[in-house]
């Protein structure tokens, strides 16, 4: 296959393991979920990187999407993170 001016396509007869990609994703909306409560639990940034062993951009960008956005979901806050492209 061509697309455009890109390098054509090679298909092999192996898959990918989307099972890794999909344990991948439920823990990155776990691990979103938990920096939510303890925003709502009014611990500090830095407490929540310290408990989650998260990354300290990561958990600001967390919270200002989940501060500033009223009743957005955990899928929506990683869709707009992903956009901002981190």
């Amino acid at each position: 296959m061509y697309y455009g001016h890109a390098k054509a396509a090679e298909l092999s007869g192996e898959r990918g393991t989307p099972k890794k990609e999909s344990v991948h994703s439920k823990d990155i909306l776990r691990l979103v979920k938990k920096i939510m409560k303890y925003i709502d639990k009014g611990y500090t940034l830095e407490d929540i990187g310290r408990t989650t062993g998260a990354d300290k951009v990561f958990v600001e960008d967390v919270a200002r999407m989940y501060l500033t956005h009223q009743n957005i979901s955990v899928q929506g806050i990683l869709d707009r993170i992903e956009i901002k492209g981190k």
